[in-house]
C-alpha cells in the first residue's frame, strides 16, 4: 500500500522535518511504500504554493493518508484530507510506528460555536492599554481607581477628554507620552467595571 505522510510543518523546529524522516523510517520497515513531502520537494526556500502542487499531485497517486500528530491545526494537511477524501483515500492515525484506523469525518472536531474566540485578540494594542494601567498604578497604586470620589462622572469625563483630543487631531497625551485612545481604552475599563458591579449588587439584592 502506498501511503502518504500528512502532518504540520509551517512554524514547527526544523519544518518538522524529523518526525517525517522517523516516521517514513518506520513504516518502510514495515514494508509500506511511503511518499513523504519532507522528500517530494526538499528545498526549503520556494512559496508555499509550489510546495501544495507537488504535495496534493503526491496525494492523488496514493492509497492511503497517514496522519502525524498535529495535523488538526495545519491547514496544508486540511488541504490534502480534502484531495485524498475527493480520490477515496483511506486515512490512518501515525502513532510511533503503528498506523491506526481514523473516521476522518468525525476527527479533529472540537465545537467551539459561542465561544470566545481569544486568537482574533489585538495583543498589541490591549497591551497599549496595560501600560495605562500600569502607569496609573505606579503614580496612584493598583486598583485606586475604586477609591475614587465620584469614580463614575469622573471617569466618563476624563474618557471624553481623551476622544476630543484624539479627534482633534493631538495623539499623545502630555503628561504620559502615550496614546490617547489608550488611554480612553483604560477608562471604558473602568466605567464597564463599575457597571458589572453595579448589575452584580442589584441582582444579589434581587435573589435575596
Amino acid at each position: 500500500m502506498k501511503i502518504y505522510l500528512s502532518g504540520p510543518m509551517t512554524g514547527i523546529k526544523d519544518y518538522n522535518y524529523p518526525a517525517f524522516e522517523l516516521a517514513a523510517q518506520r513504516l518502510r520497515k514495515a514494508g509500506y511504500d511511503i511518499v513523504s513531502p519532507r522528500e517530494i520537494t526538499p528545498e526549503t526556500h520556494l512559496a508555499r504554493e509550489i510546495y501544495m502542487r507537488h504535495d496534493l499531485i503526491a496525494v492523488c497517486q496514493c492509497d492511503a493518508i497517514a496522519l502525524l500528530d498535529g495535523w488538526e491545526k495545519s491547514d496544508g494537511c486540511k488541504h490534502e484530507i480534502i484531495v485524498g477524501k475527493a480520490c477515496g483515500l483511506k486515512f490512518y492515525k501515525y502513532n510511533d510506528g503503528v498506523l491506526n484506523d481514523i473516521d476522518i469525518d468525525n476527527a479533529g472536531k472540537k465545537f467551539d460555536t459561542g465561544k470566545l474566540e481569544w486568537d482574533h485578540m489585538r495583543w498589541g494594542e490591549l497591551g497599549q492599554i496595560m501600560e495605562i494601567l500600569q502607569f496609573g498604578a505606579n503614580k496612584y497604586g493598583w486598583d485606586n481607581f475604586e477609591k475614587v470620589d465620584n469614580a463614575e462622572s469622573r471617569y466618563k469625563s476624563a474618557l471624553l477628554r481623551h476622544v476630543i483630543a484624539y479627534v482633534n487631531g493631538e495623539e499623545n497625551d502630555q503628561e504620559s507620552g502615550k496614546h490617547h485612545l489608550a488611554h480612553a481604552g483604560c477608562n471604558v475599563l473602568f466605567l464597564l467595571h463599575f457597571t458589572n458591579n453595579r448589575r452584580k449588587k442589584c441582582n444579589q439584592l434581587i435573589s435575596r
